[in-house]
């Protein structure tokens, strides 16, 4: 469990450098604007203890993080469905815990990344003025002196996840 969570933490890294099922590095590779941007960086790494060289050069890790982007059998469990009966009482305590974590997240500073389209092709809204956003920040919505409005960006899609599912 703990190397799928730290492959999780290769993600911003471009798939194609694991393309053998181990991290390749691209030895004398003159790099351009874009490909400055295939590695995802340390920004700083007093404050999150990733050593994402080290997840990087661990077989087992890089092995797992090939598999998500190029093994058609990982990709067809993913698309399987399972369901699940969840209760009314479970349902409250969830909303709950949610509720305790945006005010978490709100007092730390942290700001939330949305992904539109992407949530919208793997989420279970089909409105965007139902989107998950609306619950962190809805400035100017909702008149609400009790309602914590997180910082959030709104990002471009994860390229894999919108191929997929226009495919579809």
């Amino acid at each position: 469990m703990l190397d799928y969570y730290n492959s999780w933490k290769l993600r911003g890294d471009h798939p194609c450098l694991y393309k053998t099922g181990v991290y390749e590095e691209k030895a004398g590779f003159v790099l351009s604007e874009y490909d400055n941007c295939m590695l995802q960086k340390d920004y700083n790494p007093k404050a999150v203890s990733w050593n994402l060289d080290k997840y990087r050069k661990s077989e087992g890790i890089s092995e797992l993080y090939y598999q998500y982007h190029y093994s058609e059998s990982v990709k067809n469990k993913g698309y399987e469905v399972i369901e699940v009966e969840v209760t009314d009482w479970c349902v409250d305590i969830i909303a709950k815990m949610q509720q305790a974590m945006r005010k978490e997240v709100f007092l730390s500073g942290l700001c939330i990344e949305c992904n539109p389209t992407s949530n919208y092709l793997i989420g279970t809204f089909r409105r965007y003025d139902n989107h998950s956003i609306l619950q962190f920040n809805n400035y100017q919505h909702v008149d609400d002196s009790e309602h914590l409005n997180i910082p959030v960006s709104i990002n471009t899609d994860d390229t894999r996840i919108s191929k997929e599912n226009r495919r579809r």
